[in-house]
């Protein structure tokens, strides 16, 4: 069964001064079933860590679509690990973790 069907037809980062307009994804159709492991691989600047942002519902700015099938629970879980550090440096492992559990159960609840 179909867990997530992921359309981008296309992201675009603006111009910003003397920086072009940027197309980061045209194009991009693929469907993924539960339970499955996905990778995704290619060279700098081809679009991987702005798909992963879009899949994560941390950038909506794109034309297309992401859908979800219904399930328990409803929305399938998505991780990745970031590029950047996303540590609090001033806590610990463990109280990361710990505030991140806790803003999930609340967002849930």
């Amino acid at each position: 069964m179909t867990a997530i069907n992921i359309r981008i037809d296309r992201k675009i980062y603006p111009a910003a001064g003397k920086v072009k307009e940027y197309v980061a994804i045209q194009n991009l159709e693929f469907s993924l079933n539960s339970g499955e492991f996905c990778c995704v691989i290619g060279p700098s600047g081809c679009g991987k860590t702005t798909l992963l942002h879009i899949l994560a519902g941390l950038d909506s700015n794109f034309d297309g679509h992401i859908t979800q099938t219904q399930g328990n629970p409803p929305n399938p879980t998505i991780g990745y690990v970031f590029q950047e550090p996303r540590l609090l440096p001033w806590r610990t492992v463990r109280e990361n973790i710990e505030l991140a559990l806790k803003l999930a159960i609340n967002e849930y609840h």
